[in-house]
């Protein structure tokens, strides 16, 4: 058996993986017929627990994920669904624009306005003379959707055009849900 094959084992000849999983897996509070009298399994026992407690506290902690995460999440994965490229012609050159460029104006531009509590599905389409973008929202209780859905078009238009030079079509918004303020 060379040094690293020894490092493995106990003197005893127990496995040290077998004992950290039976620490990990249901504590080390039951032992065998064989750690109950072999003082080198005792010893590394105690000691895994003692290292083990960092676990297990960490493992109780509740873990609250950044807000919002799953939506930027999904929002990314959905922009990579849409494929296309609008190109345009400046002074000195071309420049392409992917429908993810549209997606996430679409979205930052949303969210911002208030009364939008969340943005669901910014989907950017391709038309003739620029874009056209479907919105799902979720209002906050208590704003009128027809004055929040004029302020979203208001700003998306403004704020592609901006950023883009190009005209925003139409903006469809779906409002899916009314979350408490």
């Amino acid at each position: 058996m060379n040094q690293s094959e020894r490092q493995r084992y106990l003197a005893c000849g127990t496995r040290r993986a077998d004992l950290v999983e039976q620490v990990a897996e249901r504590g080390s509070g039951v032992r065998t017929p064989h750690q109950a009298s072999c003082t080198q399994c005792q010893t590394a026992l105690r000691d895994l627990e003692w290292a083990w407690q960092a676990v297990d506290l960490l493992r109780s902690e509740a873990v609250q994920p950044p807000a919002r995460l799953l939506e930027r999440v999904m929002r990314r994965v959905r922009a990579e669904l849409v494929s296309w490229n609008i190109e345009v012609r400046g002074e000195h050159g071309l420049t392409q624009l992917s429908a993810q460029v549209f997606a996430m104006i679409a979205y930052e531009t949303a969210e911002s306005v208030p009364g939008v509590s969340a943005v669901h599905r910014s989907q950017p389409a391709r038309v003739s003379d620029g874009v056209d973008v479907a919105l799902e929202l979720s209002l906050v209780f208590g704003y009128s959707a027809p004055e929040v859905g004029a302020v979203v078009r208001r700003r998306l238009m403004s704020r592609v055009r901006q950023l883009t030079g190009l005209a925003v079509g139409a903006v469809q918004i779906k409002v899916s849900d009314v979350v408490a303020p």
